[in-house]
């Protein structure tokens, strides 16, 4: 982790992410995750073969900022086999649509063959 400056003016690679914080001493207000593109598509950090176009992979809320889609995040989510993880699962999967879950569980099988979470 270094700070964004003249000298530093890049960041490490696309799995990277910006905190921001008032000062050295504050706490993190917020996490900015870093996403590439492939000639103008979202790209995923993890499985670059994944592309879409950015409307397909976000929302954007009434404060005007853009946010993953939840089938995306759990995707995320799913290569990292934490208990959490499997919790936002467990509590997200009942509130998608059906066309979302089905694309959840085809992107798993498509890009984690040997992930443990088993879909409803």
């Amino acid at each position: 982790m270094r700070p964004l400056t003249d000298e530093h003016p890049e960041v490490f690679g696309p799995a990277s992410q910006v905190w921001v914080r008032e000062h050295g001493d504050a706490p993190w207000a917020i996490d900015v995750p870093l996403t590439p593109d492939t000639d103008g598509l979202w790209t995923n950090k993890y499985f670059p073969e994944h592309t879409a176009r950015l409307d397909d992979v976000t929302w954007v809320a009434d404060d005007g900022i853009r946010y993953l889609n939840p089938e995306v995040v759990l995707l995320f989510k799913a290569r990292l086999h934490r208990s959490k993880d499997r919790h936002d699962l467990d509590r997200t999967w009942p509130l998608l649509p059906a066309d979302k879950q089905r694309w959840l569980r085809e992107a798993v099988r498509r890009y984690l063959p040997d992930c443990p979470w088993k879909f409803v």
